[in-house]
């Protein structure tokens, strides 16, 4: 994410609270602790944490792909 590489104190700032802004910038790891906190493997644990960033694993490559082909 963008404002993650040129800004980061000031996106870990808008991460924080409870706001709709703050769920959206952090969802991907409160997403992955519930998974975690369920049961999940910790690949799936991985992927749900990191589906926003850059893929850098087969198991992401493969997520993005997915993703993209899944969109109208």
């Amino acid at each position: 994410m963008l404002l993650a590489l040129l800004a980061p104190r000031v996106r870990a700032r808008l991460a924080s609270g409870d706001s709709t802004f703050a769920r959206y910038l952090d969802h991907a790891r409160r997403g992955a602790e519930l998974a975690r906190d369920d049961g999940a493997s910790e690949r799936v644990v991985r992927l749900i944490a990191r589906h926003h960033e850059r893929p850098e694993t087969d198991d992401e490559r493969l997520l993005a792909r997915a993703d993209r082909e899944a969109l109208p």
